[in-house]
């Protein structure tokens, strides 16, 4: 899944967290996050269910967007 995160400002959001604790029943767990428009990203890519970045340039306008992919088990059907 996609996650997209953006500052609609007035503020500097240099410091922000983004966190995303991937539920255990997902495995193989791998992420990456690209930003723009003055925006960084601590880490470009990762691995593991619980997702804990510090953002060290998140300007107004600034975009961040996190990738996360991860394996269902069998029979899991479709998690939403």
């Amino acid at each position: 899944w996609v996650v997209t995160v953006v500052n609609n400002g007035p503020a500097d959001g240099a410091g922000s967290i983004f966190s995303d604790p991937v539920p255990a029943v997902i495995s193989n767990v791998t992420w990456t996050c690209t930003a723009s428009n003055g925006a960084a990203c601590q880490d470009a890519s990762g691995s593991g269910n619980n997702i804990n970045q510090v953002l060290p340039a998140f300007p107004p306008g600034g975009q961040v967007v996190y990738t996360i992919n991860g394996t269902l088990p069998p029979g899991a059907g479709q998690y939403i």
